[in-house]
C-alpha cells in the first residue's frame, strides 16, 4: 500500500468506527452488529469483492 492508500484506509477505518459507535449508542445490540459484519465479510470473501448490488442508489 502507498501512503495515499494508508491515509484512505485510516480515514475509512475512523469513519467506520464512528458509525459502529453511533449504532451502539442508538441501542443496536453488539451481537447484532457482530453478526452483520460477519455476514458481510463472508459475502465479500465468497465473491472476492464488494458486490455492486450493495450500492444504495440501484
Amino acid at each position: 500500500m502507498t501512503t495515499t492508500d494508508d491515509d484512505a484506509f485510516s480515514d475509512l477505518a475512523e469513519d467506520f468506527e464512528t458509525w459502529l459507535a453511533m449504532q451502539s449508542q442508538d441501542g443496536v445490540p453488539d451481537l447484532v452488529l457482530v453478526g452483520l459484519l460477519r455476514g458481510y465479510a463472508d459475502e465479500i470473501e465468497r465473491h472476492g469483492y464488494v458486490p455492486r448490488s450493495w450500492l444504495s442508489d440501484e
